[in-house]
């Protein structure tokens, strides 16, 4: 399992440690405010293919700013 912001020395992920914060961040609020985005696709129906497509990102998406931002805020 890959840990981020691992801190050893010659570490390949040493680098990432310093953008790790603002990228959970962003990803958290991002899970927080994609909701709203639903609300129109819903209210005009996901009728077709593009809709169930376009609803199916939407889910995909939050749940992968979900993963990366549910550690924010912790130490």
């Amino acid at each position: 399992m890959v840990r981020w912001g691992g801190n050893r020395e010659g570490d390949s992920l040493g680098g990432f440690t310093r953008i790790r914060k603002p990228i959970e961040a962003a990803a958290f609020w991002a899970a927080v405010l994609l909701p709203v985005a639903y609300v129109p696709v819903l209210a005009d129906g996901i009728g077709g293919i593009q809709g169930a497509g376009l609803f199916t990102s939407l889910v995909a998406l939050h749940l992968l700013v979900l993963a990366v931002g549910h550690r924010y805020g912790r130490p």
